[in-house]
């Protein structure tokens, strides 16, 4: 499913190409993390995951930035939206394993 790794869904050490893949074929592990994040009061994902000029969740008990999970849904898309053209061409890969192993 496009994971470099089997487990939790989404895995804590998601990289960026994961995260990605997950935005296009998992929403519902996005909503999933976001409600929780909701209600513990805390994020999923490490501050320094994203640049910090994407951050805009607070700590409150420490005063810095966190990563909210919207926040690197927001820079993954952005980042990566430079590929869709090439992707809508058909010129990318339809394997969705991390491996390239797809036929």
């Amino acid at each position: 499913m496009g994971a470099g790794r089997v487990g939790c869904d989404p895995c804590i050490h998601v990289n960026h190409s994961e995260f990605k893949n997950m935005i296009k074929t998992r929403p519902e592990s996005i909503e999933k993390v976001r409600t929780a994040e909701n209600e513990v009061k805390r994020t999923f994902l490490s501050p320094d995951y994203i640049p910090e000029r994407y951050l805009t969740g607070f700590d409150s008990k420490s005063g810095k930035k966190i990563c909210k999970i919207d926040d690197a849904v927001r820079y993954i898309s952005d980042k990566n939206r430079q590929y869709d053209m090439i992707d809508s061409m058909g010129l990318g890969s339809n394997c969705n394993s991390v491996y390239a192993i797809c036929e």
